[in-house]
């Protein structure tokens, strides 16, 4: 009694687990031809999430679906897979116009330098410049000043020279009755001469406040320089580290691309040591020779393209012709046997 009772609640406890996949398939079958309907009318194809929830029960319920309702997951499938290849390329071109952006900061960076470096040689000649034409300058002024002085001396010499003759004349007038029209002339001169002096006086001091002038000028020049000079000594560090980011991220670019190389060249290796061991198995030596030793040349430590070289040389050669252990050698004494070894050609039709 108590075994037919057991009997009958796992019976009933697999028939409610059945009936549960039974709805959950029919559920799944209702939602893509719902879904399809939509597509019909929208042509909105199935999500990642759609496809993860329709994958387990597929292989069940796609005998009940029709052609187009297959042909539409497919679809779907496919549409997933170019977004995620087109997403993938994008980020590649990404990290590509990166690296670009860097290396022609780094070619811009190099270019600033050098026409810094161009304008700090002209702000220098200029400065230079300035300075020989405010030492010309001043020694000018030096000697327009001595030139005035000596003037103003020999003009005052003069001045005393006319008063005394002014004098003697106004006597020599009064006592022998000569006309003063001849000493008006004289004063009339001197007048005039005492306007050519004032007018250069006029000219030195305009002279003189320009040479103060370019003086200031050089000073903010100076200090100008100062600072680009100063701004040219942190871009040339930053630049220093820069470059040093880059020949990092360079060398680190290298060993990525290394290993995956390696690591395409070892699954190769597999795949052709699986249909070497196929072709040893089904008695076709010369194929088995050709896929092991296209194998262990893509990976020298790959046991199972070892372990078929190693079988055919033992067949084929002499136990005193090959080395054992010295695959590189087998293969060579083998190739004379079975007369050639595969294409790259031939090598990637197997791989395909």
């Amino acid at each position: 009694m108590k075994i037919e009772l057991s009997h009958d609640i796992l019976a009933r406890t697999i028939d409610d687990k059945v009936s549960a996949e039974k709805k959950m398939q029919r559920k799944v079958g209702d939602f893509i031809k719902n879904r399809y309907r939509y597509y019909q009318e929208q042509k909105a194809l199935l999500s990642q999430d759609d496809i993860n929830y329709i994958s387990p029960h597929f292989a069940y319920i796609k005998f009940e679906l029709s052609d187009e309702e297959c042909q539409f997951i497919q679809d779907s499938k496919d549409s997933i897979k170019e977004k995620k290849e087109q997403k993938a390329a994008a980020e590649k071109k990404k990290q590509q116009e990166i690296t670009d952006a860097k290396i022609n900061a780094e070619k811009e960076k190099t270019k600033r330098q050098k026409i810094i470096g161009f304008a700090g040689l002209i702000i220098a000649g200029v400065a230079i410049g300035f300075s020989i034409y405010f030492w010309n300058t001043e020694q000018a002024a030096l000697i327009n000043e001595r030139e005035m002085f000596e003037k103003n001396q020999q003009l005052k010499r003069q001045m005393r020279e006319i008063t005394l003759r002014d004098t003697t004349i106004s006597k020599l007038s009064s006592v022998l009755g000569i006309q003063r029209d001849s000493i008006n002339r004289y004063i009339i001169q001197i007048g005039n001469f005492n306007d050519s002096l004032q007018a250069e006086r006029n000219r030195i001091d305009t002279l003189y406040q320009n040479l103060k002038n370019a003086h200031e000028h050089l000073k903010r020049l100076n200090s100008e320089l100062e600072l680009d000079n100063n701004y040219l000594i942190k871009d040339k560090g930053k630049l220093q580290k820069d470059k040093e980011k880059l020949r990092k991220e360079k060398e680190e670019q290298k060993s990525e691309i290394t290993k995956a190389k390696t690591a395409v060249k070892h699954a190769e290796s597999v795949t052709l040591s699986v249909q070497a061991q196929t072709a040893y198995n089904t008695n076709k030596p010369k194929e088995a020779y050709q896929l092991a030793a296209a194998a262990w040349e893509r990976n020298p430590k790959n046991k199972t393209a070892c372990r078929i070289l190693g079988n055919l040389a033992r067949e084929r050669l002499d136990a005193f012709s090959y080395p054992k252990g010295n695959y590189k050698m087998i293969i060579d004494r083998l190739n004379g046997v079975y007369k050639g070894k595969l294409t790259e050609r031939q090598i990637k039709q197997h791989l395909n």
